[in-house]
């Protein structure tokens, strides 16, 4: 495992595994919809590829078609596939405890892939990350944007790939990053990252957040179990008052989220924490 003796920066890049990830999920909600499909491919940095993983999951909660639409995943496809807990631990035991792993637009799927092993109580991998997305918007610019797509067209030919299906996603994530790599003619990440830009996976998702700011009433809440009113916006966009005890502060990617209680009937419910209104 990764020690502090053995800093991940400087560490030669042919010494280190890396894993290139995505997911597919119901939608873009950690707190209310669910991974559909994980999947992801080990290799060195020469390219050579070191294991593969694809799996399809059983949202157990209803697809959306428009979502479908984006990636092609319907309720036929997960139908009898297995649930998130075992995928998880297929998970773990794919990357081991030596990987760096890699994202396109990192903080979207640890807040998701944090979410479920919160939620399964599994422990979640202790390994570094890297956000070929922040990468990108750095080293290889452009005017079509930074997605994935737009940056893979960018450093590849390779026509072949069914974006938005995340094995395919993932090629595209160690081909970015393996161009980077060659084309900024680095030997350790400590010449193109800070080490605050190395980012934990268990920082994906982090539960008894302390806020600060004006924001500091809401721990003294959450300690005393103190009553709040709160104005907050439903689908439709219309306000809705809510009065709620907060049991928990928690990140998910880059947001900050209240877990609460609404009352009279104790319902628990995610609030996004930049659309809400305190009122009083």
């Amino acid at each position: 495992m990764f020690s502090q003796k053995n800093k991940i920066t400087e560490v030669p890049l042919s010494a280190l595994t890396f894993a290139a990830l995505d997911i597919e999920t119901t939608g873009l909600d950690p707190f209310s919809d669910k991974i559909l499909e994980i999947a992801g491919i080990k290799f060195n940095i020469k390219g050579i590829s070191k294991g593969k993983l694809s799996l399809l999951i059983n949202p157990k909660i209803p697809i959306p078609p428009e979502v479908t639409r984006i990636h092609g995943i319907n309720e036929n496809m997960v139908k009898g596939k297995p649930g998130i807990r075992e995928a998880l631990y297929k998970l773990k035991n794919f990357l081991g405890t030596e990987t760096v792993l890699l994202f396109h637009n990192a903080w979207f799927d640890l807040s998701f892939l944090g979410k479920a092993f919160y939620d399964t109580h599994i422990p979640p991998p202790s390994l570094p990350v890297i956000d070929t997305l922040s990468l990108s918007q750095r080293y290889l610019p452009g005017r079509e944007g930074c997605s994935l797509q737009a940056v893979f067209r960018r450093v590849s030919s390779n026509k072949g790939l069914e974006f938005h299906r995340a094995f395919d996603d993932s090629l595209a994530v160690k081909e970015i990053f393996i161009h980077l790599m060659r084309k900024l003619r680095v030997q350790t990440l400590s010449e193109i990252l800070r080490a605050r830009e190395i980012i934990s996976f268990q920082q994906g998702f982090l539960t008894g957040v302390e806020l600060q700011g004006n924001y500091m009433f809401i721990n003294q809440a959450c300690e005393k179990k103190t009553p709040l009113e709160i104005e907050y916006p439903g689908k439709n966009g219309r306000k809705r008052l809510y009065h709620i005890i907060i049991n928990e502060v928690i990140k998910g990617g880059k947001k900050v989220f209240l877990y609460a209680s609404c009352l009279p009937t104790y319902r628990k419910k995610y609030f996004e924490l930049h659309k809400i209104h305190f009122k009083g």
